[in-house]
């Protein structure tokens, strides 16, 4: 009987089967054949010894062996197929959230048009005179995400609505208004710039209220704000909403968050009548600021002039208020129904704030954060502003800002009063360079006065202002208890 000689085949990617006769273990051909022989594969190496099994043992054993290895061939194949083609998405464990610091350093604070420091990596736009804004979770990309922050390390990142989230996250729910503010929240002119603008949001958007605020000041936590625009956040809100500091959570995450971080920057004229007419009105409903019957009569007949001339102590003050006050009530006296008051905001309460605003037809003070109040007045009363002197060549754009504001609140600016007099502090730098430097000495001087024109001025306001109420009623929104107000409780 011939010897026969084996060999193991294996190419490399699929498996290729070549079948040679007389095989009993492996892939074998007939040892009579010539090994030089073109028909001999060249890659047999191996050589295994015959068995003494009887040939017809051999030749069934060879072909079950045969048809084992087709049978795998033919299952391996697609499975390799598969696993290069259609590997499935997986078990791979979920990734951490990345996180971004609140304030970015590398962009310059509020001076891009479209990006500010605070959450930097969003650029934001205003829409259908809607300020810069942004709502998560969002149909905007970043779709379905949900904001997460992470206030002891000063930092935010976006989860995905269906993901899990970090193990030490807490998610918040209902509604949290999100505001940074270069400035602080003591302040109530800087405080109101940056939190009024939810109430704009709030009344396109059914009246949804908050459950709670979330502040930053240059990127850092606020823990609380000052008493002024707590009780106006209580007066437009209809009770009270928490600030939270988020200091009693790793991460939190929130149901659904309202951003803004430009305040009333880029809000159309016409948002911006229509959100301090709400806040005027509600916080005269709050404070429950009804005129008198008494009152109602005299502006009837165009007699009920009343003008509040407010002081301040040190920052700003009238370097003789009380020359202020007898300039001006000698111009009043001369005409039938003119009061004049000189009062101080120091020690009143926010109510008593609003009340004696609801009160005034003229309110004269020097710039400052007490003018914030002039909202509380009735649309049509007039602001006459003082500066200290310095601010006219340092102040920029920062001392437009009242002027702009009456507009917003549909009042008359009746122009201002720059000091030019007053000597503290003053400095004429000789190079445009050191503008800012002479000016951060003069911006919280004293004001003093021409005596000549303030009487000029206040005669000439008085003027206007009775021709105006004569001709047509200024005043609106009377103050009964029956008007309603925009996202009434």
């Amino acid at each position: 009987m011939p010897k026969i000689r084996c060999n193991s085949v294996f190419v490399s990617g699929l498996e290729k089967v070549r079948l040679y006769r007389g095989c009993t273990s492996s892939f074998c051909v007939d040892s009579s054949m010539d090994p030089s022989s073109s028909s001999s594969p060249p890659f047999m190496t191996k050589h295994y010894p015959s068995s003494n099994l009887p040939r017809k043992t051999k030749s069934t054993v060879a072909f079950l062996y045969i048809i084992s290895c087709i049978l795998v061939v033919i299952i391996m194949q697609p499975l390799a197929l598969q696993s290069i083609h259609h590997r499935p998405l997986v078990s791979k464990p979920r990734t951490e959230l990345t996180f971004y610091p609140l304030k970015d350093p590398s962009v310059p604070a509020y001076r891009q048009p479209n990006k500010t420091w605070f959450m930097s990596s969003f650029e934001g736009h205003s829409i259908d005179g809607m300020p810069e804004h942004f709502v998560f979770p969002s149909s905007h990309p970043p779709r379905h995400r949900i904001l997460c922050i992470n206030a002891h390390a000063e930092s935010y990142a976006l989860a995905a609505a269906k993901n899990i989230f970090p193990a030490n996250a807490t998610v918040l729910r209902g509604i949290t208004f999100v505001a940074d503010s270069f400035y602080d929240y003591e302040n109530p002119w800087h405080s109101l710039n940056a939190l009024s603008v939810f109430f704009s949001w709030m009344m396109e958007n059914s009246c949804a209220k908050p459950t709670r605020f979330v502040i930053f000041e240059k990127g850092k936590v606020v823990k609380k704000v000052g008493p002024w625009i707590s009780a106006l956040l209580k007066a437009c809100l209809g009770g009270e909403v928490a600030i939270d500091s988020l200091e009693d959570y790793g991460i939190a995450c929130f149901e659904k968050a309202v951003v803004m971080r430009r305040g009333l920057g880029k809000m159309s004229t016409e948002r911006r009548h229509r959100l301090f007419e709400m806040i005027r009105c509600k916080a005269w409903k709050f404070c429950n600021a009804e005129k008198s019957g008494e009152r109602e009569e005299e502006e009837e007949d165009g007699k009920g002039l009343r003008i509040t001339v407010i002081g301040r102590e040190g920052k700003r003050s009238f370097k003789n208020e009380t020359e202020v006050k007898l300039v001006m009530e000698r111009e009043c006296k001369k005409v039938e129904g003119c009061r004049l008051n000189l009062v101080h905001l120091k020690n009143k309460s926010f109510c008593d704030q609003v009340k004696l605003m609801r009160d005034t037809d003229v309110v004269v003070t020097t710039h400052g954060a007490q003018l914030s109040n002039m909202m509380f007045m009735a649309k049509g009363s007039s602001v006459m502003e003082m500066f200290p002197k310095g601010w006219l060549e340092g102040a920029g754009v920062g001392q437009y800002i009242y002027r702009w504001f009456a507009s917003w609140c549909e009042m008359r600016y009746e122009g201002a009063w720059r000091d030019t007099q007053t000597e503290a502090h003053d400095c004429n730098p000789p190079h445009p360079r050191r503008r800012s430097a002479c000016f951060s000495k003069q911006k919280d001087g004293q004001v003093g006065i021409n005596e000549t024109f303030l009487a000029l001025w206040t005669a000439s306001v008085i003027q206007d202002r009775t021709r105006a109420v004569r001709s047509s009623n200024v005043h609106n929104n009377g103050g009964s208890s029956s008007f309603s107000c925009p996202c009434s409780v």
